[in-house]
């Protein structure tokens, strides 16, 4: 399965200067419980609005696989915040 995760637009500002660091997370995971390895993109600074144009590929051994994908800010300092999924 070929995968482009573009971009996202008006996300929550989650940072203290108003902005986030956005990145995608995409597992595809099996009705039994395994998931594939995370892919990710590259986190874009101080962007409500960012592009990743990234392609990922996915093997697929089940029409029941689900794609799941979740978008997280990036934090220098603990951990990364969910931003929704």
């Amino acid at each position: 399965l070929d995968v482009t995760v573009f971009c996202a637009e008006s996300l929550e500002k989650k940072d203290v200067r108003g902005l986030s660091d956005a990145y995608c997370v995409l597992v595809l995971k099996s009705p039994d419980g395994r998931k594939s390895k995370p892919q990710k993109t590259k986190w874009v600074e101080e962007n409500l609005n960012p592009e990743w144009n990234k392609e990922m590929m996915f093997t697929v051994e089940s029409l029941e696989q689900e794609m799941h994908v979740a978008v997280y800010d990036h934090d220098n300092l603990g951990a990364d915040d969910l931003m929704g999924n």
